[in-house]
């Protein structure tokens, strides 16, 4: 049964307000207004916007702003816009005052509707309903799936997701108790509307598990509001049970982020109610389970960066981090981007910490490290070296003209470590603790710049030697040599790497492309011994210095605080991938765009504002790294060559035998003519101009269509090609174009051979087909090896190769791998069904069998015009 409501007496307030015309007071005061429904729309005139989210009902005579959250009823209005007291308010709009009667003026009441055992189970039966609602009638759905990209059934479910379509005022009486309680509740208007009508519908708990609200987001683009919730305060959290399972949250604007950030697999998330929509909810919630960091995932906007200030404030203790996007909010984030990139951004979010006020520093800079000089105390701080992402330093504080000191080591990143010295220091030098907070986040930025620098120069490029007149010569013959390509391979060799004739030549081949507008990228993959590091290495030995940039690892926002111009046109070579996977967004960044530009939230030292900094990263870069790793991510395959190494006997036999032979005396001697080699190479590199490179034939070349990841791969072999001539500019006329550049001179250019084709073909043409196939390299070798072993099995008996069998064991035997290498292999051929289990489990033996699919074509590079095929084109259209 719906609570007796007793009836409070009216009072003048009441009387007044009941009188006024809200709408009209309203436009009075120079805001424009436009009728949407029953209601009128208009921009809010407390915050800045552009869209308007301030909305009036002349039905109840409220107002309120989804913006910045702020509402009530006519002397609310006065009272925030003007400044009034209540009793002014009041006498502004013909009440008269407080004074006449020596009585206090009643306050607005604004609190939501009581909630009853009745009201909630009605409430679940409207969320059932609208969740019911939202599969029948598919519009919310189609807007979900199509327009937010949030298809995942399960976020459906968990949230029980809803549509208001208006069916719901069929399904309930004309009056009565029901219609009078879902009224008080907000659900339906005054006029017996559905008040969520067109929207889809998200519903929020409390933690009792009790339905306190539903949020409603438009379907229609155009709605002039498109964000509305129940009437009322705001009560319970959005996905409440994150702050319960984890102490390092996600916070959004609103719920629709939330969603998209929990389908992409961060769960641990909640949203606001709006950017201003903190409320004493959400602290409680916080306060309960103990959060500890939150990353303010804010729309890419001056009202996201100007809520994340005042947030943090209201959230301390709690640590605060700026996530900064690159696109406007996180709906749009997961269009293009992946999980792992968000998780990078997560990585590189900086503290939001507020100031209260500045006082003048005085800084000196040390070979290791700076000194703050506050006018009561001074610090000395210093860097300690560290292999991991901390900024460990050491920190001397003096006050009292130096007789009190305090003297630690500190990590700067660790909220502990700087909470443990900041307390020490306002203890002993009787100064406030958000002062020292003050000067240690000076200290944080200070020090950032200050590690940054000493990075910077220890990566800067080695001085480049000047060559003679007896070198340039030299390196010039090596590039006009009719048999260039096969004194690369032949240099090669000599420097201790034998076979893999196509691979050294592609490596090569990736690292002079740095001169390009569109350099390559490689991976060189194979197991651990197969010679993928000395390959990388040969590379850049026989890079000019100057031109190669080499790490062990990378952070992930290692590559971000680069000088501008360190990276552009250099050879970006990684030993191991396991070291550069956390920076991978920011690699591939570089392939694609050629620059890396982010926005980093730092604050001004005199002001203490928090802005957005821009740092860019130059680019292009040509990049080459090494794996173990048989399956490639297909975020990076699709922007590099794929070297997988020969991992043969015979190959084998030929590293056994190089080894051999670089013990003799004529291996000696060659290790003594090393030296000049590799001069020779650097020099030449030196010596290729940044000339651009024509393929006239281009358009002649047909490319396999039947997959979209040809799109990149069409666009790689054409700039393999493009290097290829680069390779050979000194034997090829350099033209000049009929137009004019950016610098008001003709273009120089040089135009690619059908050789050339040739060439980029024979080493393309395998990659391709590898790379187009859905199984790894070492497991498609496997899978080659157990049907020529079930095809000999078969030969000597009367049964068909698909119908033997083989255990785990005979084919570790039968091939020679390593255990772990064929597990790995087995486990991708059963899972893409080029083989079959019998048997096995739990322990026992596994039993396999060559199935249908194993005997199927590889997909290759079927469409792909062969050199043959492009001179036979060229020539029918000379002759015609």
């Amino acid at each position: 049964m719906r609570r007796k409501m007793r009836m409070k007496e009216p009072t003048p307030a009441d009387g007044v307000k009941r009188s006024v015309n809200l709408v009209d007071l309203i436009r009075g005061k120079g805001v424009s207004l436009k009728k949407v429904g029953k209601t009128f729309v208009g921009l809010c005139p407390f915050h800045k916007e552009t869209k308007p989210s301030f909305t009036v009902d002349p039905g109840k005579s409220l107002w309120h702003c989804f913006g910045c959250d702020r509402g009530g009823d006519a002397f609310t209005f006065l009272q925030e816009l003007e400044g009034l007291t209540f009793a002014q308010a009041l006498g502004a709009l013909g009440g008269g005052s407080q004074g006449g009667n020596g009585k206090k003026s009643p306050s607005v009441p604004q609190s939501s509707p009581a909630r009853t055992a009745g009201t909630h189970e009605l409430f679940d039966r409207v969320i059932d309903f609208y969740h019911k609602t939202f599969f029948e009638d598919t519009r919310g759905l189609e807007y979900l799936r199509d327009r937010r990209s949030l298809q995942d059934k399960e976020i459906y479910e968990t949230f029980r997701v809803g549509f208001a379509n208006g069916s719901l005022l069929h399904t309930l009486p004309k009056s009565g108790e029901i219609i009078d309680t879902l009224k008080e509740l907000g659900i339906l208007t005054s006029g017996g509307k559905e008040f969520l009508y067109h929207r889809v519908t998200v519903p929020i708990f409390n933690e009792d598990g009790q339905a306190v609200g539903i949020y409603g987001r438009s379907i229609d683009e155009s709605s002039s509001v498109p964000h509305l919730y129940l009437p009322g305060p705001h009560q319970g959290v959005f996905n409440w049970q994150a702050a319960k399972r984890s102490r390092d949250l996600l916070l959004t604007e609103g719920i629709i982020d939330a969603l998209s950030l929990y389908q992409a697999g961060f769960k641990d998330v909640i949203s606001l109610y709006g950017v201003k929509g903190l409320t004493p909810d959400h602290l409680a919630l916080f306060k309960k389970y103990r959060t500890k960091k939150i990353f303010l995932t804010f729309d890419n906007d001056a009202a996201g960066e100007e809520a994340c200030r005042p947030l943090a404030e209201a959230l301390s203790p709690v640590e605060c981090f700026r996530v900064v996007l690159p696109v406007k909010d996180a709906n749009d984030f997961f269009r293009d981007h992946t999980s792992e990139e968000f998780t990078a951004l997560c990585a590189q979010a900086l503290p939001v910490t507020v100031t209260k006020a500045s006082e003048p520093v005085t800084k000196e800079r040390f070979d290791d490290g700076f000194s703050l000089i506050f006018p009561a105390i001074s610090y000395r701080v210093k860097l300690i070296p560290t292999f991991d992402e901390r900024l460990k330093v050491t920190i001397k504080a003096l006050w009292d003209g130096g007789e009190k000191t305090f003297l630690d080591t500190v990590d700067l990143y660790s909220h502990r470590s700087r909470q443990a010295a900041i307390n020490q220091i306002a203890k002993k030098g009787d100064l406030s603790k958000e002062r020292v907070e003050t000067h240690f986040l000076l200290i944080l930025d200070e020090m950032e710049r200050f590690a940054t620098e000493i990075r910077h120069s220890e990566h800067s490029a080695p001085p480049v030697n000047e060559m003679s007149d007896e070198e340039r010569e030299e390196a010039l013959r090596f590039l006009r040599s009719p048999g260039l390509v096969e004194e690369i391979l032949h240099d090669m060799e000599m420097q201790g790497y034998v076979g893999e004739d196509s691979n050294k030549l592609l490596a090569y081949l990736i690292g002079i492309s740095r001169k390009l507008d569109k350099p390559l990228s490689g991976i060189i993959s194979s197991s651990s011994g197969a010679g993928k590091s000395h390959l990388a290495e040969l590379v850049e030995s026989l890079t000019p210095p100057e031109d190669v940039i080499l790490f062990s690892r990378l952070s992930p926002q290692a590559l971000g605080y680069m000088e501008k111009d360190f990276l552009r046109r250099k050879l970006l070579i990684i030993e191991e991938r396991k070291g550069s996977e956390s920076a991978d967004y920011s690699i591939r960044t570089l392939q694609s765009r050629h620059k890396l530009t982010q926005g980093v939230v730092i604050k001004d030292p005199a002001s203490g504002r928090m802005y957005t900094k821009t740092y860019t990263v130059e680019g292009p870069i040509a990049y080459l790294e090494t794996t173990t790793d048989g399956m490639v991510n297909p975020e990076n395959s699709t922007r590099c060559f794929e070297l997988s190494l020969d991992e043969s006997k015979e190959q084998t036999r030929k590293v056994q035998d190089q080894q051999k032979s670089a013990r003799t005396i004529d291996g000696m001697v060659r290790k003594e003519s090393g030296g000049h080699l590799i001069r020779k190479h650097q020099n030449a590199q030196r010596l290729l101009a940044g000339l651009k490179v024509v393929i006239p034939y281009a358009p002649l070349i047909e490319f396999p269509s039947e997959w979209l990841r040809t799109r990149r791969d069409n666009e790689r072999f054409l700039c393999l090609i493009e290097a290829i001539c680069f390779l050979h500019q000194h034997q090829r006329e350099v033209k000049q174009s009929s137009d004019v550049g950016e610098n008001g001179s003709p273009v120089s250019y040089i135009e690619a051979t059908v050789e050339d084709y040739r060439l980029a073909y024979d080493l393309a043409k395998d990659v391709l087909s590898h790379t187009l196939h859905d199984l790894g390299r070492h497991s498609r070798e496997m899978l080659d090896e157990i049907v020529r072993m079930a095809e000999e099995r078969a030969a000597t008996s009367s049964r068909e190769p698909h119908e033997m069998v083989f255990s785990r064991r005979e084919v570790r035997e039968f091939t020679c791998w390593s255990d772990w290498k064929v597990r790995e292999c087995l486990s991708q051929l059963v899972d893409l069904e080029y083989l079959k289990v019998l048997s096995g489990s739990q322990g026992k033996m596994c039993v396999y069998q060559v199935s249908d699919l194993a005997s199927d074509p590889e997909r290759s590079a079927q469409g792909f015009t062969s050199p043959e095929e492009l001179e036979e084109k060229l020539g029918y259209l000379i002759t015609k």
